[in-house]
């Protein structure tokens, strides 16, 4: 090296340092912004609850009288804030407030309301200096409106906290970076270093948009609930908004709790304006507890070998991995929901939402039992005629709740997949039901199954592993799509592996670049039985740098072709960052028989994928890695499928442990009905059925209800003294 290439290595060096020096002490510098503006951001949720509840009672006794507005406005002083996100000083009362008798409060929730906004306004219309001249102070001299009564009092107070909210982003992050001059634009370049931009992300609001680009800007909220998009893209976060993990969040956070870490990592991605960090708590807490899953860490980590793992994903009520997403949606939408009829009149319609969902057998159980009951859903999943497992349509069909309709489809998965696809395409039919989607996608279920990715690494990596790989049994392309995100959001995953059965289009496209629709063959894994991966779309956009003109151009090809073909430095892209493998049956038995004789462990046949998937994948790359592990991400409980299982065996099925859950199903009464290949006959079956459910007419007759439930109360006894018995034998 000549010295002048030392000189500049030197310089090169000691610049980059400085860098990251300067970066990190603006870093902690707005983490502690953000920890400021989040206690008084919550303070106002708490105020303006308060408010609410005050208006509701004041009205039930009649003393409503006078208006918000001061006689003699207040000049409240108060302190800007400084550089390192501090308030200082305290607020001034008014000095004197208005006169509503029983309400002795007010006095309290005004004087709060300054103190809660004391040092956050910036310099606007209304706000002045200080007339006595003391430095550093500003007053707020602007008169509040007239209003009549308390209800239009409300609405003003919340119009301006919500005004106030923006002032204080500008006047807590934007103002003291200005005041320091520091370039705003350079740290919002999109080359700029990822932890440059980290902390602004965190006070911006995440918008979605459609992978086709004829959608965007829409909330957390609105992306929920609209499932697909009307340009039948993908929703996900805009290209400038996915978030990325605070700093030091790989150490501060690997000590959660299952809950407390699903809090922290949807929190990136769903605005504080949209679900507080009270509220989302709650849907966390509501969505995994003792109650929900069987298992205290709902998705625990088990070491099978010195470099295989399984994350055990099986825990939940129909004992399949979507339950971990299915069970927070369905509450989601209950509070989506609940929130926006509280806002309505009494007498008005409610707002509701007619879900419509494909399954191959584990994603339409989740959904009803993650949906059923709930106010204000239908539920509509449609699941191909006979070819879904026993325990799987049984687990769907023995709901007898009055949202919950089983659809059997004459025809295949894809079959099912291409009429919801076409209803939710159908622009007046989705905007007259308001239909929703629970399948893999809605960004929902994305958003819940990256957190699990995140916990495993923490799990996987107290046992001293270094680089963790995970081996995902792909179908539908969901589930290893959230680890792809989970890996963008910057969890160090070494390596994804995309494990399929004989229905190997993702093998095919990660290994030749060819993505073509061939038939489905029928296997012992139904769940991935599917020859065309519907979330697919969202790794496509981020594969062509999230081009939607491309992808659209792609995506339509794809539709009248059956064929998809990508070369060259795209290809070799996305072999660096995905393997992939294809088991057939054969490896499919015989690893389910060697894992249970060598390491006493038991696989389902999709978990057994992504088991032979990994052996393949260790025997590449981990011979000589004693710092290096796969994750098999386990997605079903053996006892779904006890005549593969036993099979593989070579054993009764009588002689394999079934859980009693399961077992219990069979003697259950079941409700369904068949309807042919067609999106017409299914959008007719939803007209029939909301039509009665809006008349009030029962779509399971009293005495049917009734029947049912004897059989189902006397198998339940029936079955469990038949185990007490067995027991004491």
């Amino acid at each position: 090296m000549s010295e002048k290439e030392l000189e500049y290595e030197q310089l090169t060096d000691l610049v980059s340092g400085e860098i990251d020096r300067q970066l990190k002490e603006r870093n902690d510098v707005l983490d502690s912004m953000k920890t400021q503006m989040s206690k008084v951001l919550n303070e106002f949720e708490d105020l303006t609850w308060h408010v609410q509840a005050k208006r509701s009672w004041m009205k039930s006794i009649g003393k409503i009288s006078r208006d918000i507005q001061p006689t003699n406005p207040a000049a409240v002083a108060i302190h800007p804030v400084t550089t390192n996100g501090a308030v200082g000083g305290n607020a001034t009362s008014p000095s004197k407030l208005p006169k509503l008798s029983g309400l002795k409060a007010r006095k309290k929730i005004h004087q709060q309301l300054h103190r809660n906004v004391s040092g956050m306004l910036p310099p606007a219309e209304g706000v002045v200096s200080d007339a006595r001249g003391v430095e550093g102070k500003i007053i707020f001299d602007k008169k509040l409106p007239r209003v009549a009564n308390m209800e239009k009092r409300t609405d003003v107070l919340q119009s301006m906290l919500a005004t106030q909210q923006k002032q204080m982003i500008w006047h807590v992050f934007v103002a003291p970076l200005r005041s320091n001059s520091v370039d705003l634009s350079s740290l919002l370049d999109s080359d700029a270093p990822s932890h440059s931009s980290l902390s602004i992300s965190l006070f911006s609001m995440v918008k979605y948009r459609s992978t086709r680009g004829g959608v965007r800007g829409l909330t957390f909220e609105e992306a929920v609930l609209t499932g697909l998009a009307s340009d039948r893209g993908l929703l996900l976060p805009e290209a400038d908004q996915f978030p990325k993990l605070p700093p030091n969040a790989l150490e501060e956070w690997s000590k959660l709790s299952y809950q407390a870490l699903a809090v922290k990592v949807m929190r990136l991605f769903i605005d504080e304006s949209e679900i507080s960090t009270a509220d989302l708590k709650a849907l966390v807490q509501k969505s995994y507890n003792s109650k929900t899953f069987r298992h205290k860490e709902t998705a625990p980590v088990v070491k099978v070998t010195e470099q295989l793992y399984v994350l055990e994903l099986f825990h939940g009520p129909t004992f399949a991995f979507k339950d971990i997403a299915l069970q927070f949606l369905g509450n989601l939408f209950e509070f989506f929901l609940k929130r926006k009829n509280a806002a309505k009149a009494p007498d008005a319609p409610k707002h509701s939402i007619t879900v419509v969902g494909a399954t191959s057998g584990d994603t339409g159980s989740s959904a009803i039992y993650g949906l059923r009951g709930k106010e204000n859903v239908d539920v509509f999943i449609l699941f191909p005629h006979g070819r879904v497992s026993q325990i799987q349509e049984r687990q769907m069909t023995t709901v007898w709740d009055e949202n919950i309709h089983n659809v059997q489809v004459r025809g295949t998965f894809d079959d099912c997949q291409a009429i919801v696809k076409d209803l939710f395409a159908d622009a007046s039919f989705k905007a007259k039901y308001n239909l929703g989607a629970v399948n893999s996608i809605n960004w929902a279920r994305i958003l819940a199954q990256i957190v699990y990715y995140v916990y495993a690494y923490f799990r996987v990596r107290e046992q001293g592993v270094k680089d963790v790989t995970f081996s995902v049994p792909t179908g539908n392309f969901g589930d290893i799509l959230a680890g792809f995100y989970a890996k963008k959001l910057g969890v160090p995953i070494e390596k994804l592996i995309v494990a399929t059965n004989e229905n190997d289009i993702l093998h095919r496209f990660f290994s030749t670049g060819k993505y073509h629709r061939h038939q489905i063959q029928h296997t012992s894994s139904p769940s991935m039985d599917i020859c065309v991966s519907s979330n697919f779309e969202r790794y496509l956009f981020a594969l062509c740098g999230e081009d939607p003109d491309l992808l659209r151009q792609w995506m339509q090809g794809f539709e009248k072709t059956g064929e998809l073909t990508i070369q060259g430095d795209l290809l070799k892209k996305a072999q660096a960052e995905m393997g992939s493998f294809a088991v057939l049956e054969p490896e499919v038995n015989a690893t389910i028989s060697q894992y249970h004789q060598v390491h006493k462990y038991l696989f389902d046949p999709h978990s057994a994928i992504g088991a032979a998937a990994a052996e393949r994948f260790g025997f590449e790359h981990l011979a000589d890695r004693s710092d290096a592990a796969v994750v098999v991400v386990g997605t079903a409980h053996y006892g779904k499928f006890l005549p593969v299982v036993s099979k593989a065996l070579d054993v009764a099925e009588s002689e394999i442990e079934q859980h009693p859950n399961l077992k219990a199903l069979e003697a259950l009464p079941t409700r369904s009905v068949v309807r042919d290949n067609a999106k017409t006959a299914v959008a007719q079956l939803i007209k029939e059925t909301k039509d009665k459910r809006r008349g009030g007419k029962s779509l399971v007759g009293s005495n049917t209800l009734v029947t049912a439930s004897i059989v189902a109360a006397a198998a339940v006894v029936v079955f469990f003294v038949a185990s007490r018995a067995r027991a004491n034998n």
